[in-house]
C-alpha cells in the first residue's frame, strides 16, 4: 500500500514541500498561490497518515522503512554508517519495489517466470565475490550486452533483488544494490539514491559506505534507452569518472543493446572502460563486454516453458525455435491465457495479429522487438520499401543512398531487434529479413503495397536440415519470389525433402540454386516430384551434390516438364554411365537450353554416346561443360560427330 501511495503522492509531496520552502525565501511568489500549494501538500500528508492508521500490523516495519528511505532520499548517506546491513538492505529493497522493473518495451519482472541463464549467473556470481571480503574490487565494472528481448533487464533485476535477500549468508560485509533504469535518465536515479549527481561526490559516498562494510552495487540498466543520443555519451563519461574516483569501493553493472554498444558513435569512448572491466576468462577480447546474452539453451528453454505451465502444450518445431527468445515465450504464454491454445506460426492468418498491429499494441512481436509504430513509420517502413520483397537483400550503401539515417536511434532499434539478418563483408554490411519472420513481413509489405518481385540469397549460411525445415514453412507465402539461392548450406536429403514440399507454391520462380548441399538419391527423388510444378524455371543448379546414377534417373523424369529451362548445372555429381543415359534421353525436350554443365561426372564411353545422340536437339546451346568424364576414344569420337550441329556454341570444355 505504501509503495503504491508513494508512487502517486509522496514524490509529489516531497517536491512541493522543498519548492515551497525555497521559494518563500528566494522568489516573490504570491501568498495565495503558496497557500494553494500548501493545501495540496497537506492532502498528501493526510493520505500518508491515513495509510499508517490502516496498517496497524505493519506499523513498526513501515516506520523503519520510511525513516530509512527519508534518510537516503535526502542525502544523509553518512547516517547509513550507523545502520546495520539488514536495515540498509531493507531500504534498498523498498526503493527497488517502487521502480518499474522492466525495459522500455518489456513486461515487468516476475520472479516466478525468471529462468537463470547459466553463463550470466556464473559470471555475476564471481564478479560479486570480489567485494564480499571487503577489499577494493580489482575489476569493478560488469557490462552485459544482448539484443532486444533476450532478458538483460530481467537478469539484472533478478541480480539486484537477490542481493537484497542475501544478508543471512554474509558475515561482516553487505552488498547494497541500487537499480537505476536509464530510460528515466541517469541524473534522476542518482538523485533518488544519493541526492548528488557528480561522479566524484557519488564516489565519495560510496567509499564511506564501503569503509563501514557496505559496498554499493550500482546497476545502470538500458544505456541504449536513454532518449537523447548525447545522453549516452554523457553517461559513459560519468561511468569512467566514477570508477576512477571510487577506486574499487563500489561495483557497477551496465546493460546495453549489443548493436548500439558496437555501432553507436556516441559510445566511441567506451575503450576507456577497459581497465575497469571484469571478464570471466583471463583473456580479454576486442569488445568491452563481460557477458553477451544469447537465446535460451535447450535446458533453459524447457525450464522457461515449465515456468509458464506450458509443458503439456504441443509446441511445433518452428514455435520452439521462436520461443528461444524470452520475449517471444512471454507473448506465447499470454496468448495461451487469452485464447486457450498455442499460436501456430505456420497459420499466417491466425499468427499475423500476434506479429503486428497498426494500433501500437504492446503484446505484438514487433513491439516487443522494440519496433513501435513510430519506429515502423520512420525507419522500418522506408527500409521495407527499399527492400521491395522480404527475400531481397540490400547493402548498407543502398540504405544510405535511400536517405535512411543509419546513425539514428530508430535504425539501431531495427538492426538490434532480431527482425533482420546481417551479413558482413569487406565492402560493408548487407541486410535481409530473418528467415522465421519472412511470411509475416511479406504480409506486412503486401498490406502496405511495398511488394516487388525479388530474389532470396541465403547461400553459404550452413543452416543445415533444421534451417531448411524452418525456411520451408516460410516459402509458400513468398508468392512473388523469382530467384532462390540456397547453395552451400549442408541441407542433405532431409533438408531437400523439406524444401521439396514448399517448392510447388513458388509458381513465379525462375532461378533455383541448390549447389553443394550433400543432396543424395532420396533428396533428388523428392525434388523430382516438386520440379514439374515450376513451369517458369529458367535456371537449375544442382552441381556439387551426391546425386549418383539413381538420383540422375529420378531427375530425368522431371526435366521434360521444364521447357523454359535455359541453364542446367549438374556437374560434380558422379552421375555415372546409367544416370547419364537417362538424362540424355530427357535433354531433347529442353530446346531453350543455352548452358549445360555435366562436368566431372564419370559419364564414361556409353554415357558419351548417349549424349552424342541428344545434343543435336539443343540448337540454342552456347556453353557446354563436359570435362573430367573419362569418355575414352570411342566416346570422344561420338561427341565429335554431334558437335558440328550446335552452330550457336561458343564455349566447350572437354
Amino acid at each position: 500500500a505504501l509503495a503504491s501511495l508513494r508512487t502517486d503522492h509522496a514524490d509529489m509531496g516531497g517536491t512541493l514541500q522543498r519548492w515551497i520552502d525555497t521559494q518563500r525565501v528566494q522568489d516573490q511568489v504570491t501568498s495565495n498561490h503558496l497557500d494553494q500549494l500548501q493545501q495540496s501538500l497537506d492532502k498528501v500528508n493526510g493520505d500518508l497518515v491515513f495509510v499508517r492508521k490502516n496498517c496497524v500490523q505493519s506499523q513498526k516495519a513501515l516506520s523503519t522503512l520510511l525513516e530509512g528511505m527519508n534518510r537516503l532520499l535526502h542525502g544523509y548517506t553518512a547516517d547509513m554508517d550507523t545502520m546495520s546491513g539488514a536495515a540498509c538492505l531493507q531500504v534498498t529493497r523498498g526503493l527497488l519495489r517502487e521502480q518499474r522493473l522492466s525495459s522500455e518495451y518489456g513486461d515487468p519482472y516476475v520472479s516466478e517466470r525468471y529462468v537463470p541463464m547459466e553463463a550470466l549467473e556464473s559470471a555475476l556470481s564471481t564478479f560479486t565475490q570480489q567485494c564480499e571480503v571487503g577489499d577494493p574490487a580489482p575489476s569493478p565494472l560488469f557490462v552485459s550486452l544482448a539484443d532486444m528481448g533476450l532478458g538483460k533487464t530481467w537478469s539484472v533485476v533478478h541480480y539486484a533483488l537477490s542481493l537484497c535477500s542475501r544478508e543471512a549468508s554474509l558475515h561482516s560485509h553487505t552488498l547494497l544494490p541500487f537499480y537505476i533504469p536509464l530510460r528515466n535518465g541517469l541524473t534522476d536515479g542518482l538523485n533518488t539514491y544519493f541526492a548528488v549527481v557528480e561522479p566524484a561526490t557519488t564516489a565519495e559516498r560510496c567509499r564511506c559506505l564501503h569503509a563501514s562494510g557496505k559496498t554499493p552495487v550500482i546497476i545502470l540498466d538500458g544505456l541504449d534507452e536513454i532518449a537523447i543520443s548525447s545522453g549516452m555519451r554523457d553517461a559513459l563519461r560519468w561511468i569512467e569518472q566514477f570508477l576512477q574516483a571510487a577506486s574499487g569501493s563500489a561495483l557497477l553493472v551496465l546493460t546495453c543493446r549489443s548493436s548500439v554498444w558496437a555501432n553507436s558513435p556516441e559510445l566511441g569512448g567506451k575503450q576507456g572502460l577497459r581497465d575497469y572491466l571484469y571478464t570471466p576468462s583471463q583473456e580479454r577480447g576486442d569488445e568491452v563486454c563481460s557477458v553477451s546474452l544469447g537465446e535460451f539453451s535447450d535446458s533453459e528453454l524447457v525450464a522457461a516453458i515449465q515456468s509458464y505451465g506450458l509443458l503439456s502444450h504441443p509446441f511445433t518445431p518452428l514455435l520452439l525455435r521462436m520461443c528461444r527468445k524470452p520475449f517471444m515465450l512471454r507473448l506465447v504464454a499470454a496468448d495461451v491465457v487469452a485464447r486457450g491454445q498455442l499460436p501456430d506460426p505456420s497459420d499466417l492468418e491466425s499468427f499475423y495479429p500476434l506479429f503486428y498491429s497498426d494500433t501500437d499494441r504492446r503484446d505484438t512481436v514487433l513491439y516487443r522487438m522494440g519496433l513501435s509504430k513510430a519506429v515502423i513509420q520512420h525507419t522500418l517502413g522506408p527500409f521495407l520499401e527499399l527492400l521491395g520483397h522480404p527475400c531481397a537483400t540490400v547493402t548498407i550503401r543502398q540504405i544510405k543512398e535511400a536517405h535512411i539515417d543509419t546513425k539514428d536511434s530508430s535504425w539501431a532499434l531495427v538492426v538490434s531487434s532480431g527482425l533482420l539478418s546481417a551479413t558482413h563483408i569487406m565492402r560493408g554490411a548487407s541486410f535481409t529479413i530473418a528467415t522465421e519472420y519472412l511470411p509475416y513481413v511479406h504480409r506486412l509489405m503486401e498490406t502496405e503495397g511495398l511488394l516487388q518481385s525479388a530474389e532470396l540469397n541465403l547461400r553459404a549460411n550452413f543452416f543445415g536440415v533444421d534451417g531448411a525445415k524452418t525456411l520451408a514453412v516460410a516459402l509458400p507465402s513468398l508468392t512473388a519470389l523469382t530467384q532462390l539461392d540456397l547453395g552451400w548450406n549442408d541441407l542433405g536429403d532431409d533438408g531437400a525433402k523439406a524444401l521439396a514440399v514448399a517448392l510447388p507454391s513458388l509458381t513465379t520462380l525462375t532461378h533455383l540454386k541448390l549447389w553443394n548441399n550433400s543432396i543424395g538419391v532420396d533428396g533428388a527423388k523428392a525434388l523430382a516430384v516438386a520440379l514439374p510444378s515450376l513451369t517458369t524455371l529458367k535456371s537449375l543448379d544442382l552441381g556439387w551434390n551426391d546425386l549418383g546414377d539413381d538420383g540422375a534417373k529420378a531427375l530425368a523424369v522431371a526435366l521434360p516438364s521444364l521447357t523454359a529451362l535455359t541453364q542446367l548445372d549438374l556437374g560434380w555429381n558422379d552421375l555415372g554411365g546409367d544416370g547419364s543415359k537417362a538424362l540424355a534421353a530427357s535433354l531433347p525436350s529442353l530446346t531453350a537450353l543455352t548452358h549445360l554443365d555435366l562436368g566431372s561426372n564419370n559419364i564414361g564411353e556409353e554415357g558419351a554416346k548417349a549424349l552424342a545422340v541428344a545434343l543435336p536437339s539443343l540448337t540454342a546451346l552456347t556453353q557446354l561443360h563436359l570435362g573430367g568424364n573419362n569418355f575414352g576414344d570411342d566416346g570422344a569420337k561420338a561427341l565429335a560427330v554431334a558437335l558440328p550441329s550446335l552452330t550457336s556454341l561458343t564455349y566447350v570444355r572437354k
